[in-house]
């Protein structure tokens, strides 16, 4: 057996016997009731697909640190980092260098640093998505030197205050998405002004000044719609000084 799907079931665990399965490539477990994996998923080192996750990754599963096992892998999500063998696991993760995709869950201000190091491994990550504990926590990554060279589509939730500085240096990144943060002023932006392929940036309750300013980009106040502030871009001729294609950047601001 390849290919296991048990997606959109009353599920709420996974026996041990998972282990014997050893041709499987895919698991897919989304939207059900299972929050942990056993050790034995480690013997699965053909599995390329990995997909345990509940409500957009809101809830994701349990790793065992034997998940380091799985050299193969490609698409792993979502993996909460609040667990007690969490920092193990953070640096487990820097073993699996086939990824594409990863979704993590729940991380912890203490356990950015080993991640880091781990996500400086995966370089043909194409997509990262990353969620604090609570929105107060930090998960800007300071530490990291640089980014996934190929990284396409960003996802952070979770306390910045500034744009990390290692993000200008994605230059493949066509979608990025940033919730919760707590950006004060156009200056945290700046970095973002040369990227070539980014159309589309979406900031949700993440910025609380007046005004957006952006290098040969319009300039527009905030306005007060309901109980958001809402902000727009309107780019000129799709981003003056750029070297971007005929496609229109979306740009999508509730902050």
């Amino acid at each position: 057996m390849k290919y296991l799907s048990m997606r959109n079931t009353q599920v709420g665990a996974v026996p041990k016997s998972i282990g014997n399965l050893w041709n499987l490539e895919t698991l897919d477990l989304r939207d059900t009731f299972v929050t942990k994996l056993p050790m034995q998923i480690g013997k699965l080192w053909k599995r390329r697909h990995l997909l345990v996750y509940h409500g957009k990754f809101r809830r994701g599963f349990q790793a065992p640190t034997e998940i380091g096992n799985l050299s193969c892998v490609q698409n792993l999500g979502a993996i909460q980092a609040n667990q007690s063998n969490n920092k193990i696991l953070m640096g487990e993760l820097g073993k699996l260098t086939q990824l594409r995709t990863l979704c993590i869950a729940k991380l912890k201000s203490e356990n950015v640093l080993t991640f880091s190091s781990s996500l400086e491994n995966l370089s043909k990550l194409r997509s990262l998505s990353i969620r604090a504990t609570k929105r107060a926590e930090i998960v800007g990554l300071k530490s990291l030197s640089h980014g996934p060279t190929f990284l396409q589509r960003l996802y952070l939730n979770g306390r910045l205050e500034k744009i990390p500085s290692w993000i200008s240096s994605l230059h493949s990144l066509v979608k990025l998405c940033l919730h919760w943060s707590r950006l004060m002023n156009d200056e945290t932006l700046e970095c973002l002004q040369d990227m070539p392929n980014l159309l589309e940036l979406s900031i949700f309750f993440a910025f609380g000044g007046e005004r957006l300013c952006f290098y040969d980009w319009r300039v527009y106040e905030a306005q007060e719609i309901g109980a958001y502030r809402c902000i727009s871009i309107e780019l000129d001729e799709c981003g003056a000084g750029r070297n971007a294609s005929s496609c229109t950047p979306i740009y999508h601001f509730m902050s």
